[in-house]
């Protein structure tokens, strides 16, 4: 009688490959939208601080000068955009003001829009007449922030 001696086979099939490589595939696809609009929100969220940033400022400075401040919403010809603020001297005033420009960059997968280009803080760091700031996402424009300043 003749004697056999079994061994294990050792390794992966072909068929067990593709499996495996089919598995991996189908969560890529399910994957990838979901980190585009984590990256979108993301993206949305720096921005919304930098507005808020740049809102507080222009307010205090109104506030703390007793002066107007004018907040200005530039878009740029590649679809960017910029929030910059100045400040206007104040009339019969001793006190030195740097009247400089602060510019903030909006992220570059942000588009900012707002009702009107010129937002004017009066001495009481209020916003007279209300304005609308909308943050949209380039990548998802389903993705958007509206802030509201009074």
């Amino acid at each position: 009688m003749g004697y056999y001696s079994r061994t294990r086979q050792r390794g992966f099939t072909a068929i067990e490959a593709l499996i495996a490589a089919s598995a991996v595939m189908v969560l890529v696809v399910f994957t990838i939208p979901m980190l585009g609009h984590r990256t979108a929100k993301s993206e949305l969220s720096t921005a919304v601080e930098i507005l808020q940033a740049s809102i507080v400022n222009a307010r205090q400075t109104a506030r703390i000068y007793q002066t107007d401040v004018v907040l200005s919403v530039q878009t740029g010809l590649d679809d960017s955009s910029t929030l910059s603020y100045l400040v206007r001297p104040p009339q019969q005033s001793e006190q030195a003001i740097d009247f400089q420009a602060k510019n903030y960059p909006i992220p570059a997968g942000v588009r900012l829009t707002a009702d009107r280009d010129i937002i004017r803080f009066n001495a009481s760091g209020l916003v007279v007449p209300p304005a609308q700031l909308v943050l949209v996402s380039t990548a998802d424009e389903n993705v958007r922030e509206q802030i509201l300043l009074e």
